[in-house]
């Protein structure tokens, strides 16, 4: 049996799931609804918390990038995001739930030491991070049937994900809720109080996802990848100037270094 962590081992191999019960699905569309309104006090609150949660998890930059090439799992990861994304497709979930399931991936694979890793080993955790992520970020949520449908080679059972669910949670010590992309974007365009915000979130959100799957982009921290992607947004909309102080000033030196390098990396 493949080890998973030091002290603990993998459940089983893949197998055909009993029928499990459906439920109701929280229905969502490619609309990306605007956060509410917020003031300047409130940005700058949501902002500076969000940092600290950010500055708590390793998965991004260099080292990051090199432990998924060292191991093989450059592939394999990327097979991961595109089958989340088209299983968000498919099934209507949020887009937090998508990035979360993404967060939650990468997390625990930086997180074991494990030296192999087989195709359904990667699948398992694939599922393990989506029905974690769907149990925080939906109101209801598939079975895991449903979201073992389309896209996989293997299929589970529905206790050996619950099992994985338990030391997956253990391995990231139960803090699940991680910052991302696409929770700072939502902050960030809120803060340039233009019009047709629902609009401009489906737009970074398309480009948000590219990035999600794309290698070279995790050497940045989500909040570095997200006001590039915005201010990108911005300045195709003409409205940088007007909007690039008052999201700028939210971040400090080191972020602005970040982003300068992020925003190059956006051009190849």
């Amino acid at each position: 049996m493949d080890h998973l962590l030091c002290d603990e081992s993998w459940l089983s191999g893949p197998s055909t799931p009993e029928p499990f019960p459906n439920f109701r699905l929280n229905i969502h569309d490619d609309h990306v609804e605007m956060s509410p309104a917020m003031d300047a006090a409130t940005v700058e609150e949501a902002i500076s918390m969000d940092l600290e949660k950010e500055s708590c998890f390793s998965n991004h930059g260099d080292k990051f990038i090199e432990f998924l090439v060292s191991k093989n799992l450059t592939d394999a990861r990327f097979q991961t995001v595109q089958w989340l994304i088209q299983t968000r497709n498919r099934l209507n979930l949020s887009f937090e739930t998508i990035f979360s399931a993404a967060s939650c991936f990468d997390r625990f694979v930086y997180a074991t030491s494990c030296n192999e890793w087989s195709k359904w080993m990667v699948e398992l955790v694939a599922v393990t991070a989506l029905s974690i992520a769907s149990k925080f970020n939906e109101v209801s949520f598939p079975s895991l049937e449903d979201f073992q449908m389309e896209g996989l080679n293997h299929m589970f059972h529905h206790k050996t994900v619950l099992e994985m669910e338990l030391i997956v949670l253990k391995a990231l010590e139960w803090r699940v809720n991680s910052v991302t992309s696409f929770s700072f974007s939502q902050i960030l365009v809120a803060t340039t109080g233009m019009g047709g915000g629902d609009i401009m979130m489906n737009r970074i959100t398309d480009h948000l996802l590219d990035d999600l799957c794309d290698l070279k982009m995790l050497a940045y921290a989500p909040s570095v990848v997200a006001v590039a992607v915005v201010l990108d947004f911005l300045e195709e909309k003409a409205a940088l100037e007007e909007n690039l102080g008052k999201i700028m000033n939210l971040f400090g030196e080191e972020h602005k270094v970040k982003l300068k390098c992020c925003e190059n990396c956006e051009m190849y």
